[in-house]
């Protein structure tokens, strides 16, 4: 689907960003990033969750770098509905996540 709306948009796309359930670290839910074909847009995958904190996300980018090799992180539906109390959680794990991508 990522594929025939790049394909089709009719105007450059700069990212794409693709949700990832928290409870999804399985190379079969992964496995379909081999065939990703989204030129020259970013990929962001919405795989950081406050919830297990900083080593379920950890999993989740070791088993999409088996998929796909040129990716930044995202959580999986933004930042708007976290209440503030939480957010500072939130940000450090985000943190974290995306060191290890480097």
């Amino acid at each position: 689907m990522a594929n025939a709306t790049i394909k089709h948009a009719g105007r450059l796309i700069d990212f794409l960003h693709m949700p990832v359930p928290r409870d999804r670290s399985d190379d079969a839910y992964f496995a379909p990033l081999a065939e990703l074909d989204i030129r020259d847009a970013k990929l962001y995958l919405g795989l950081v969750h406050v919830t297990g904190g900083i080593e379920p996300n950890l999993k989740r980018i070791e088993t999409a770098k088996r998929y796909a090799s040129n990716f930044s992180v995202a959580t999986e539906c933004g930042f708007g509905r976290r209440p503030p109390e939480r957010m500072s959680e939130l940000v450090e794990i985000h943190r974290t996540v995306a060191d290890a991508l480097a």
